[in-house]
């Protein structure tokens, strides 16, 4: 999303393999008209709030199969009609689909071959398969890389959002390394995103400045907990 977008928020999931039932349909379409829950919200209506996105259909495998023919059809037309008959583009979308596959380890990244697709028509089937254009597998993420993404990316974007706040945020070096810590156990940057921003969240906001004053705090981490150190010389009040 930060790649093709400029923005790492602009990211709708949704995660399939809750719909392994053939009336959760009704999760992706709504519900019947003079059905209780027609109208309501939808996942997808996040899309719609929020065109040019990526949109993450996370364990596809693992839905019903009318659930997959209706994300199939919708990936073929471009749009998905609700029952309301309001049309979610697709279109403007890029859509990731994940899913376990079948000797993932051994199949490069690239565009769908007859190997490929043999192997992810078993666990996808062949109606889905067709609207795929790239396939890629995953691996683990050593430590060493992401490094500049990490304290170039990540935390720089955390700590200008602070800035704006009134906060100046200042990491230790524990702090940097409880964050690589975290990383052979979250599969993607976004997850390891999210657990930085709730974790700092939770920690910072109790050292927020009143409207148009400045702090200073250093982020430090101990036994797992992150600790905040008000740094001397700024006081809360301060202009």
């Amino acid at each position: 999303a930060e790649a093709l977008l400029g923005d790492a928020k602009r990211v709708v999931e949704l995660d399939f393999g809750q719909f392994d039932r053939a009336e959760d349909v009704n999760t992706l379409l709504g519900a019947p008209p003079a059905y209780i829950g027609f109208g309501e919200h939808l996942p997808l209506h996040d899309l719609a709030r929020m065109p040019w996105s990526v949109v993450v259909c996370k364990n596809v495998d693992g839905c019903h199969p009318q659930v997959r023919e209706v994300l199939a059809q919708a990936l073929s037309d471009g749009f998905l009609t609700e029952r309301s008959g309001k049309r979610v583009y697709l279109s403007d979308a890029m859509v990731v689909l994940t899913a376990p596959s079948e000797g993932a380890g051994r199949l490069s990244p690239g565009f769908l071959s007859e190997e490929r697709t043999s192997s992810m028509e078993r666990v996808l089937g062949a109606r889905l398969v067709e609207q795929v254009d790239v396939v890629s597998t995953t691996r683990p993420v050593q430590q060493t890389e992401g490094v500049g993404w990490l304290e170039g990316t990540l935390l720089e974007g955390l700590l200008e959002q602070y800035r704006e706040d009134g906060l100046d945020v200042e990491w230790g070096d524990s702090f940097l390394a409880w964050v690589r810590d975290q990383q052979p156990s979250l599969p993607s940057r976004l997850l390891l995103t999210r657990l930085v921003e709730r974790r700092l969240g939770e920690a910072l906001i109790p050292h927020l400045p009143a409207p148009g004053a400045r702090a200073a705090v250093l982020v430090e981490a101990e036994d797992r907990e992150l600790k905040v150190t008000e740094r001397a010389g700024r006081r809360r009040g301060d202009r």
